[in-house]
This record gives C-alpha cells, structure tokens and sequence, in this order.
C-alpha cells in the first residue's frame, strides 16, 4: 500500500451490503435468498437500501435451510447467480447434504454441463448470548469438500 492510499474503514454488515449492491446492479440474474442478512442487532437495518432498490430480486424464505440451499442451487443451475444467506453457520447442518452432495457436485455430476454459482454466507464462531448450538464453524468441514470453495473475509 503507498503512503498516499487511505484504508476505508466500514462494518462486516456493510461492505457486505455494499458488495451485494454491486453485484445486484451489474448483473440482472444476481438474486439474494435469505432474511436477516445484517444480522438482529445494531447492524439490522444495513440491508434496509438493498430492500428498497431490489426487493424483486430478495427473496424472504421460510426457516428450512435445507429448502433454502436446494431452491438456490436449483436456480444456480437453472442460471441465475444466487446469494444464500443461512445465518448462523451451525445451521448449515441442515443443509449439509444439499451443500456437499447437490451444490458441489452438480458440475461433475452432468459431465460439465451445469454449473451452480452459488454463494452461501453464514456467520461463524462463538458470539455473545449463542450459545453452543449457534456457535459452530464448519469451514474446515467444507474445505474438504471437492466442488465447494470456502472465503473467510477478515479485513
């Protein structure tokens, strides 16, 4: 970095709102699945201007993370470039095998001809008032998957 570059300095919350927003203005068959994407606390309403300008494209799901992952990998095999997000990561285990065995496996599966450009985003780790149940960190579990490709935004 040179002396002249200032780094910017913003929340998780909202570099993330602001990366989707970018995402969601290039691209017409960007879409985002999932509700609570800042999170319940004071982050909340980060999400409130991606609402507003792409509500079509924001899809508010029933709590079935299972449902969840398997509507986006379907639509990301059907074409559109999909965002999950599952809130907690330890509620990806739910999920784990439409994670591991349909959204990593799709490309091989149908000899290169689908691709499932899926992104499923979770929050990680122990966090205050989680508890253990709401307190996993599966990357490892999925860096070990073939297909799958983990990213630990840190900075």
């Amino acid at each position: 970095m040179s002396g002249d570059a200032a780094m910017i300095e913003k929340s998780y919350a909202q570099a993330m709102v602001d990366a989707l927003a970018f995402t969601l203005r290039g691209d017409p068959s960007s879409t985002v699945i999932g509700r609570g994407l800042t999170g319940h606390g004071s982050e909340a309403d980060a999400e409130r201007p991606l609402h507003e300008e792409f509500g079509d494209r924001i899809i508010d799901p029933p709590t079935s993370e299972s449902l969840v992952v398997a509507v986006g990998t379907g639509a990301a095999a059907a074409g559109l470039k999909a965002f999950v997000h599952l809130g907690t990561a330890s509620f990806a285990f739910e999920a784990v095998n439409q994670i591991v065995n349909e959204a990593a496996n799709v490309h091989y599966m149908s000899g290169g001809q689908l691709t499932a450009p899926v992104v499923f985003q979770m929050y990680h780790g122990i966090r205050g008032g989680g508890g253990p149940q709401h307190s996993h960190s599966p990357q490892a579990m999925y860096a070990n998957c073939a297909g799958l490709h983990v990213l630990l935004p840190s900075s």
